[in-house]
């Protein structure tokens, strides 16, 4: 019933999620591209590179889907120098706080889904005025690991 047409390849999403700054519709490929780096941790990176603010819930990215070497490696190594300075040390302390709160890597998944992705989420469900400062989302992080994992 429903085929792919082959002059389609290039098609444009209709879905709101899919629109630029502008309301015009950006190719599948680019919201493919920012799903995956949202998906894999990289988001700060993702909306750094191209040019677009960093929430503060973004730099919880990292820590709630990146694999985990990668967020133990966060914990101890500096980041890029395209990122700044005050949420690669929030981002860090952060990743510091999760590595030392699991045995490993199920605990680390589970650490995830109970505390780390609803709490993301939270946070970018909201806009708060002002906006979380480096230092408030990493006493958030800690407070909310606290409270509903150590």
């Amino acid at each position: 019933m429903w085929r792919r047409s082959k002059d389609r390849e290039d098609a444009t999403a209709p879905a709101a999620a899919d629109q630029g700054a502008h309301g015009a519709r950006r190719p599948i490929a680019a919201v493919t591209d920012e799903l995956c780096a949202f998906l894999e941790g990289r988001y700060a990176e993702w909306l750094a590179e191209h040019g677009r603010p960093v929430p503060a819930w973004a730099w919880l990215n990292q820590a709630a889907h990146a694999p985990h070497v990668h967020v133990a490696l966060a914990a101890v190594m500096q980041e890029s120098e395209l990122l700044d300075g005050a949420w690669k040390a929030a981002r860090r302390t952060i990743a510091q706080e999760v590595i030392v709160s699991v045995a490993d890597g199920a605990e680390l998944d589970e650490l995830r889904h109970d505390v780390l992705v609803p709490l993301e989420l939270d946070l970018a469900r909201v806009d708060l005025v002002p906006p979380l400062t480096p230092r408030q989302l990493v006493a958030l992080t800690g407070a909310t690991l606290d409270a509903d994992w150590r």
